[in-house]
């Protein structure tokens, strides 16, 4: 069973475009995190040429995330509101939990900072 209301069958296609947006402009934050992280690593003179390179592709990730965001954000103000989609088929195979709420229901608010933690962990 899904962990959102299912009452609701339809979500707005402006909701769900703002929603993708808040979500990875939270992403990009969490990148911009680790990169701040990282510099103090490379100041230490440990990192390879490799790891230097990671890094960049690091800068590059959350320049993405944030560029993609915007467009999200404008397509958004760009959409009818009498737009929906099937709310299930949409969040169906997301699988970090907390992420399919935000997204499917809308919380925390619009606005508000992501969770830190997920109750679920990918390890590799």
């Amino acid at each position: 069973m899904p962990p959102f209301d299912t009452d609701v069958d339809d979500l707005g296609v402006r909701q769900l475009v703002e929603r993708l947006a808040t979500e990875l402009a939270h992403a990009a934050d969490i990148a911009d995190q680790c990169q701040t992280m990282s510099a103090d690593f490379f100041a230490s003179g440990e990192a390879s040429e490799e790891m230097f390179e990671r890094a960049q592709d690091l800068d590059l990730i959350t320049q993405r995330m944030r560029a993609i965001g915007k467009v999200l954000h404008n397509l958004a103000g760009d959409t009818s509101e009498a737009w929906s989609v099937d709310r299930l088929r949409m969040l169906d195979g997301i699988g970090l939990t907390e992420l399919a709420v935000r997204i499917g229901q809308g919380a925390p608010t619009a606005g508000a900072p992501a969770p830190r933690r997920s109750s679920e962990i990918e390890l590799f």
